[in-house]
């Protein structure tokens, strides 16, 4: 098991260095940033709308979106890949005001989740 790293940071109005702990953030998936964006096509309980994904993974996409839906939100979305759709379920699992939110699927059939594996290690997602 991996310890979490300490920084040593003064406090406020003291010389005094205090301890902070700091997690790495480990990923299950690698990440492919996408300058052009790719659309996606999402709804949930309050709405629904499409919007640019800046970044995805075989375990998420992190969906561009002034106004994201609140964490925890259920989501069904619906993408194209060259060689066909895609459909998934996602949870909203992190949420950044004013810039978008990032979104772990949690349900996807297994001709679309072939189909995405496939895309994402050619790097043949066209955006």
């Amino acid at each position: 098991m991996r310890m979490p790293r300490i920084k040593r940071t003064p406090s406020p109005g003291s010389k005094a260095p205090v301890a902070k702990v700091s997690q790495a953030v480990k990923r299950r998936f690698v990440r492919v940033a996408l300058p052009k964006g790719m659309l996606v096509a999402w709804q949930y309980s309050g709405g629904r709308s499409v919007s640019r994904v800046s970044t995805l993974g075989l375990g998420g996409l992190f969906i561009a979106t002034p106004d994201p839906p609140p964490l925890g939100a259920l989501l069904k979305l619906v993408f194209d890949v060259p060689g066909g759709e895609v459909r998934a379920r996602a949870i909203v699992k992190n949420i950044k005001p004013g810039h978008g939110m990032a979104v772990a699927f949690i349900q996807m059939g297994q001709e679309d989740r072939a189909r995405w594996a496939r895309k994402i290690a050619r790097g043949s997602i066209n955006c």
